[in-house]
Order: C-alpha cells, then sequence, then structure tokens
C-alpha cells in the first residue's frame, strides 16, 4: 500500500429536489487506494483503469485544528463504483496519525512531468472542499526542490493526465 494512495475530484450537480430551480455545481474529493490495475485492449488503443477501495467522504475524511486532511482508510465506500480512469487518478501518500493511528494524514505529491508544460504551473487549489486554506503552498519547502525521475527503463505504459489537481482548464 505504500505508493498506492489516489485521489480523484468529481464535479456534480447537486439538487434538492426535483423542483430545485438553483442547481449547486460542486467539487467533491475522493480519496483511496488502488488494488487492481486492468489494462484495457482495444486493439488500437490501451485504457489503463484502476480499482480501488474508497474512503467514505461521511464518516471517514475528517480535517484537523491544523488544516491536514485525514482518511480512516477502514472505513470504506462507494463499493459499486470501484473504477476510474488511470488518466483521472492523482497520487497521494497516506502516513499514520500518531496521535489517533486509525486515521492517516492525506499527502499530495508534486506532479513529475518529463515534458515541462505551464497548464499546471500555477495550480489553485481553492475550489477543493478537501484542502485547507489556512496553510500557504507559498510556504512549502519542498516547491523548490528539484524533482527526479528515473530514465533508464520502459516498462510499463505511460499515463497522460487529462486534467490537473484542480480539475483541469475550463
Amino acid at each position: 500500500m505504500q505508493n498506492s494512495g489516489v485521489t480523484v475530484v468529481a464535479q456534480s450537480v447537486h439538487i434538492s429536489s426535483s423542483k430545485d430551480r438553483n442547481p449547486l455545481f460542486a467539487k467533491l474529493s475522493y480519496f483511496g487506494v488502488i488494488e487492481h490495475i486492468w489494462e484495457l485492449d482495444y486493439s488500437c488503443f490501451k485504457v489503463p483503469v484502476f480499482g480501488c477501495k474508497w474512503v467514505d467522504n461521511k464518516y471517514g475524511i475528517q480535517v484537523d485544528d491544523f488544516g491536514f486532511m485525514k482518511v480512516d482508510l477502514n472505513r470504506v465506500g462507494y463499493k459499486d463504483e470501484p473504477f476510474i480512469l488511470a488518466s483521472q487518478a492523482h497520487q497521494v501518500f497516506y502516513v499514520t496519525d500518531l496521535d489517533e493511528k486509525k486515521w492517516s494524514i492525506v499527502l499530495l505529491t508534486n506532479k513529475v512531468n518529463d515534458d515541462y508544460s505551464q497548464e499546471c504551473e500555477n495550480i489553485d487549489f481553492k475550489d477543493d472542499p478537501f484542502i485547507s486554506t489556512s496553510q500557504s503552498l507559498a510556504d512549502d519547502p519542498t516547491m523548490d526542490d528539484i524533482l527526479y525521475m528515473r530514465r533508464d527503463h520502459n516498462e510499463g505504459i505511460w499515463i497522460n493526465p487529462s486534467f490537473c489537481v484542480n480539475g483541469g482548464s475550463e
């Protein structure tokens, strides 16, 4: 489970009833762990798919007093919809909270991209309901660190994500 944490940001329309004239467009983050990786082969192209165990958003996610997102990986939800396209996934790491062992702190990763692209240069996290605004991204000491990527193997297939963490350019 070390590197198998993922998150996906879904956008949907929320209505309270059939007579609701003010639908609400909202983004919601889902957190999970990859359990299966499948490759759908359509002869002329291949589509990688992740089968995930998703955390229940109602009882399995909380934000602590310091603004850290925490998940309870044992609170499983959404069992009837385990699959996402690999291009929709964003890697996260889960670190066990030493104060509350059943909770894990979510750590977002920096995007490593072999071909530098400016489309993800200024990622805006303010639209994501699970990203705390109490911590400044400018204060992150890893933002200036050089990211490294291995180039000495050609294993697997490469995936070009269709959007950035904030849901992409809209």
